[in-house]
């Protein structure tokens, strides 16, 4: 009881709570529900999934302003991506450009192809030894070792999510 109190205050929290703007609220208020029972079922945690919503609100408020602009925009048009006039490309990106230093380099060809999002494959830390096309995740905060050069580049930050919104309507999806 105790925990179900947990997540439910932190629903009331992320509804009310100031510093945290309304699209994310909203969204969050409307499947709430959902997205309790759904994770509930799967990991019966429930202090855990308070963790899950602190990190989301967390996640939400480092994204730059072009990217909430786009959460409102897809917000407004719940729609958007069934739309007849849209063209999205899913690619394995070790085979389509090595990494996404090679993705980035390629973002004008997908423009001019008029690609206008793009799905990529595997692209979170997968399960050792267990392909299955990229769809299983082993860790859902670290990007699949190789496809960033952690030497150069920030793990968190992932030039490429910036850079496609400037080109066209080129969204990572």
């Amino acid at each position: 009881m105790r925990k179900e109190k947990m997540a439910e205050d932190k629903k009331q929290k992320a509804v009310s709570c100031p510093g945290v703007d309304g699209v994310y609220r909203e969204r969050f208020a409307r499947h709430f529900e959902e997205l309790r029972w759904l994770y509930t079922e799967l990991y019966q945690n429930d202090s855990m999934f308070a963790e899950l919503c602190d990190n989301m609100e967390a996640f939400y408020q480092e994204r730059g302003d072009a990217l909430k602009g786009l959460d409102a925009r897809r917000v407004a048009d719940p729609g958007w991506y069934k739309r007849n006039d849209l063209l999205g490309m899913m690619f394995y990106v070790d085979n389509f450009a090595g990494d996404l230093k090679g993705v980035e380099s390629r973002l004008d060809h997908l423009e001019k192809s008029n690609v206008d999002y793009i799905h990529l494959m595997p692209f979170l830390e997968t399960p050792k030894d267990r392909s299955d096309g990229g769809y299983a995740v082993s860790d859902f905060r670290k990007v699949r070792e190789g496809l960033v050069d952690i030497g150069t580049d920030s793990p968190g930050k992932v030039e490429i999510t910036t850079k496609c919104p400037k080109r066209h309507n080129l969204v990572p999806a």
